[in-house]
């Protein structure tokens, strides 16, 4: 079948319009879709890794959002030296750290306690309360740990320059 010339220049319009749609579009078959990307979290105590955690997401959710992990998605697992900070093995709650005070005084120096999401900051707080998983061997963050900690985590440049609403608070 031979197809007239009046029509060649049209079908083959169609023909690259369709296959770009094809391509643009990522619930179709051959699209690229955006690659996952891993969200790692870490506590440290004095240097020393001691709870570890892990996602993934698509990369879209900015620094807010991915800090917000710690409440909805991230459980930690116990690291090579959780066992050196004698948490009870009974115990639900645990607060890390505390702050300097003469009634403290007899307990030395604070420990220094990292918290460290990937892709969505940093920070160093004083305490971080921490909360058993379901009676399991993970641990999450307590709430109220991660919403006062908001406003003072560090983020990149990049992350900041990338936020959706750069004035939240918390």
């Amino acid at each position: 079948m031979k197809i007239p010339r009046t029509l060649v220049l049209p079908l083959a319009a169609l023909a690259l319009v369709g296959g770009a749609a094809l391509l643009a579009n990522p619930a179709q078959p051959g699209s690229r879709a955006r690659p996952a990307r891993l969200v790692t979290a870490s506590i440290k105590v004095d240097g020393e890794l001691v709870l570890r955690a892990s996602t993934s997401d698509d990369g879209h959710p900015d620094a807010d959002e991915v800090w917000n992990y710690l409440l909805e998605r991230l459980e930690f697992q116990p690291a090579e030296a959780f066992p050196s900070l004698g948490i009870d093995a009974a115990s639900e709650t645990v607060t890390l750290g505390w702050l300097k005070s003469s009634e403290t005084e007899h307990l030395g120096d604070p420990p220094a306690i990292s918290l460290e999401v990937a892709h969505g900051g940093h920070d160093a707080p004083f305490r971080l309360g921490l909360v058993r998983s379901k009676g399991e061997q993970a641990w999450r963050v307590d709430r109220e740990t991660v919403e006062n900690r908001f406003p003072y985590r560090s983020i990149t440049r990049t992350e900041a320059a990338q936020l959706t609403d750069p004035r939240r608070r918390k």
